[in-house]
């Protein structure tokens, strides 16, 4: 009976553990869309890479390394 229980247990805490990573990833990915709407740039994210800008064709960089100074 209380092998069942903490199996049970496990289930519930993994599962829990996937669906806080999941709404992590939604969020960031809304964060990259925010941060980027308007730049004029494609952008992409990954949750290994982050969130990334095409600044030539087919030449990502990471958000957080672009700069822009104006003239």
């Amino acid at each position: 009976m209380y092998h069942e229980t903490k199996d049970h247990t496990i289930g519930v805490l993994v599962g829990l553990l996937g669906l806080l990573l999941a709404v992590m990833y939604f969020i960031d990915m809304a964060t990259c869309t925010a941060k980027t709407e308007g730049m004029g740039f494609q952008s992409r994210y990954s949750a290994l890479a982050g969130c990334q800008i095409e600044v030539n064709p087919d030449q990502w960089i990471p958000l957080e390394s672009y700069y822009f100074k104006q003239e």
